[in-house]
C-alpha cells in the first residue's frame, strides 16, 4: 500500500519478470520452447524476443535453431547439457513430423546401433541442420500414416509404429542403417500387427514392396511373431515381376529367389550369421 493507503500494482519490471518466469517453466515443462509461444506468453513479439535472449545469455535457455530454444534445468551448465534429440522434432513441427527410418527402430528399443543422424518424415519441405552434433534430417512425404504417440518422460513423441518402421526400413535400407543394420534390428521386433501390416501394404501399392516385404518376413520368421495367414496375404499381390532386396541392387546384381521373385545380395548367407 501507499502512504495513501491504496494498494499499488506491480511495477512494469516485476510484470515482465513474471512472464519471463512462465516462458521458463513452460520451456522446463516440455523440454523446449518456439518463439510462437513465447510470443503467446509474453504479448508481442519484441517481449518474447528480449525475453528469449536474456534467458540464453543467463543459461536458461540453449538455441536450437532459429525460433526454437531448449530449457536448461536450474544447476545445469548449458554447453554439457545434452538435449533430448528426440523432443526437438516434436517441438520443431508439432504434429506434422514423425520421427522415422533408423530413428524409430532406436525409440522402439530395436536399433542395433546408435546413430548421430535423427530421420523424421514431414509433409513440409525442410531442410537438414545440426545441433549438439546431432544431423537433423527430414524426409518429405505426401502423407503421413502409421504414427503412434510414446512417451518421453512426460512428454508425448510422434513415431511411426512397428508395422510402418518394418516396411520404411524395407523400402529405405539407406535411412536404416543398411541391409545388416536392418536385419539385426528388426528381429528384435519379436512381434507385429498382421492387420496394420497388410494395410499399410496395400496404402503403398507397390507389388515390389510386397515382395521385399515377404521374403523379409520369412527369413524372420523364427523371430518375429505373427499369423501364419500374413504371408498368404502379401504372397496373393506380388505380381509377375522380379525385385532387389536393396533398392537399386541392378547394380550390383544377387541371386533369385524364386518363392518372392526377389534378387538377394550375393552375401546374405554371411549377414544371416550374424543376425
Amino acid at each position: 500500500m501507499n502512504a495513501e493507503g491504496h494498494s499499488q500494482s506491480p511495477g512494469p519490471s516485476k510484470f515482465k519478470t513474471s512472464l519471463a518466469q512462465q516462458l521458463y517453466h513452460k520451456a522446463l515443462k516440455q523440454g523446449l520452447i518456439s518463439t510462437s509461444e513465447a510470443k503467446t506468453i509474453m504479448g508481442d513479439g519484441a517481449k518474447a524476443k528480449t525475453a528469449l535472449w536474456r534467458l540464453t545469455q543467463k543459461g536458461s535457455l540453449l538455441r536450437v535453431k532459429e525460433g526454437l530454444y531448449a530449457a536448461i534445468p536450474p544447476g545445469a551448465y548449458p554447453p554439457n547439457y545434452e538435449i533430448d534429440r528426440y523432443l526437438v522434432v516434436n517441438h520443431l513441427l508439432p504434429g506434422a513430423g514423425v520421427l522415422a527410418y533408423h530413428t524409430a527402430l532406436e525409440i522402439h528399443g530395436v536399433a542395433y546401433s546408435s546413430f548421430s543422424t535423427l530421420y523424421y518424415l514431414s509433409e513440409r519441405k525442410a531442410k537438414p541442420f545440426e545441433f549438439q552434433e546431432v544431423l537433423y534430417r527430414p524426409v518429405w512425404t505426401k502423407e503421413l500414416f502409421g504414427a503412434e504417440r510414446v512417451f518421453r518422460g512426460s512428454v508425448t513423441v510422434l513415431v511411426t509404429d512397428k508395422e510402418r518402421t518394418f516396411l520404411d526400413c524395407i523400402r529405405r535400407p539407406d535411412l536404416c542403417g543398411g541391409l545388416e543394420e536392418v536385419m539385426k534390428s528388426l528381429e528384435s521386433l519379436r512381434v507385429i500387427n498382421e492387420e496394420r501390416m497388410l494395410a499399410y501394404l496395400h496404402r503403398f501399392g507397390e507389388s515390389s514392396l510386397y515382395r521385399r516385404a515377404g521374403f523379409m518376413l520369412s527369413l524372420l520368421e523364427g523371430s518375429i511373431r505373427f499369423d501364419e495367414t500374413l504371408l498368404a496375404e502379401i504372397r496373393d499381390h506380388i505380381g509377375v515381376g522380379t525385385s532387389y532386396l536393396i533398392p537399386g541392387g541392378a547394380r550390383t546384381g544377387g541371386r533369385l529367389n524364386r518363392d518372392w521373385r526377389v534378387y538377394m545380395p550375393t552375401n546374405l548367407e554371411e549377414l544371416l550369421k550374424h543376425v
